[in-house]
């Protein structure tokens, strides 16, 4: 799969268990929408605030696979926000996870046009929300718990720096990616309401 875009994280220096945050605007005329997107090691994308795709597919810094995600039902004509938030494992224990290099590449693609990319003017900022570089360990084979405090004050976006050491040979997701079912859309609604969640 070919994604126009680059690979990219927020710093030049990740650490273990690190969450980003990426933002990118797009205008939209209608037709089809589409997001492209490949992360190491795990994303939620969200479209004007809207969860619209998670869970990235467990693969090999030399395999990559990319989600190819229909943004249609999502955006609205006019000015529209992308936000990435992804999250850097970087753990040498898990069973689902083989350590690489942190990094997003994305594109949005409208008909055939490219709306938005990873570049290295991409707006990025570290999460306020989930806690970076805690590496609370929840198991061996399970690797990192998390903590996620919805009370955190966001910080400022500054540009994002160019991620070296990834392959661009990407590959479609061989299997559906999980749904957003009610018992999620729940939990989603108590974090807004300023519920703290610790794993």
């Amino acid at each position: 799969m070919n994604i126009r875009g680059i690979w990219i994280w927020e710093n030049d220096h990740p650490a273990k268990d690190e969450y980003a945050d990426f933002l990118s605007d797009f205008t939209y005329k209608g037709g089809s929408c589409t997001l492209r997107i490949s992360v190491d090691s795990d994303y939620a994308a969200y479209v004007n605030g809207t969860l619209c795709s998670f869970g990235q597919y467990a693969d090999y810094p030399y395999y990559k696979v990319a989600d190819e995600i229909d943004l249609t039902t999502f955006v609205r004509s006019g000015k529209n926000e992308l936000m990435i938030i992804a999250w850097f494992n970087g753990a040498e224990s898990c069973l689902t996870y083989h350590p690489g290099t942190a990094g997003v590449i994305y594109e949005v693609d409208g008909d055939g046009e490219v709306l938005a990319a990873s570049s290295t003017d991409t707006l990025c900022r570290m999460n306020a929300h989930y806690i970076s570089h805690r590496c609370k360990e929840i198991t061996k084979q399970l690797s990192y718990g998390y903590a996620y405090d919805a009370n955190g004050t966001e910080l400022p976006l500054h540009k994002a720096v160019a991620s070296a050491g990834h392959t661009t040979d990407l590959y479609k997701r061989p299997i559906a990616s999980i749904e957003l079912g009610e018992p999620v859309k729940e939990t989603l609604l108590k974090a807004e309401n300023g519920t703290h969640f610790l794993l």
